[in-house]
C-alpha cells in the first residue's frame, strides 16, 4: 500500500479504499486488542492483508523487537489526518477520521511509559522507529478544537 504520495500528488479521490480498509480493519483491531492486550479501543500489527487480519503473527518466535509492531493503526490514521490536511473536509474527520483515531486512544496511552526525558516510549518499538513516530506525534497539530465539534 502506497499511499503515503496520494494526497501530495493531487490523486485524493484515490485514498477511498484505504479510508475504507481502516474502517474495516479497527473491527478486528477491536478484538485484537481485547484479546492481545486486554484493552479498548483497537490496535493493529505489522503484518495486516486483504483479511485486515489485526493480529500479531509468529507463534511467539522471534524477538519483539522486530517481531512484533503494534503502530500501523496510527501510521494508517496518519493518512486518514492527512486526507482531512489537505481537502478540510470537517464532515469527513467528524465522521469517519476522528472516530478511528479517537478509538485508538483506549489502547496507545496504556502502552506508553516515559522514555528519554520529556519523552514517551512505545513498547516495543526500537531504534529509528521509535524516534520517527514520536518526532511525528510531537509534530502533529493538537487535534483538541476537533474534538469541541464531534460530540455535538
Amino acid at each position: 500500500m502506497n499511499y503515503w504520495p496520494v494526497e501530495s500528488c493531487n490523486l485524493g479521490d484515490c485514498v477511498e479504499p484505504l479510508i475504507r480498509f481502516v474502517e474495516q480493519l479497527s473491527k478486528n483491531g477491536k478484538r485484537a486488542a481485547q484479546e492481545t492486550y486486554n484493552l479498548p479501543g483497537w490496535v493493529s500489527h505489522h503484518n495486516i492483508d486483504i483479511w485486515r487480519a489485526a493480529n500479531p503473527v509468529g507463534l511467539g518466535a522471534g524477538s519483539p523487537t522486530w517481531a512484533n509492531w503494534q503502530m500501523s493503526g496510527p501510521w494508517l490514521c496518519a493518512h486518514l489526518y492527512e486526507h482531512y490536511r489537505f481537502t478540510a473536509d470537517r464532515e469527513f474527520l467528524r465522521a469517519r477520521a476522528y472516530p478511528l483515531m479517537k478509538r485508538l486512544g483506549g489502547v496507545l496511552p496504556r502502552m506508553a511509559r516515559r522514555g528519554w526525558p520529556g519523552s514517551s516510549d512505545h513498547l516495543p518499538i526500537v531504534g529509528r522507529r521509535r524516534m520517527v513516530f514520536w518526532r511525528q506525534m510531537e509534530n502533529a497539530p493538537r487535534p483538541a478544537p476537533v474534538a469541541q465539534w464531534t460530540s455535538r
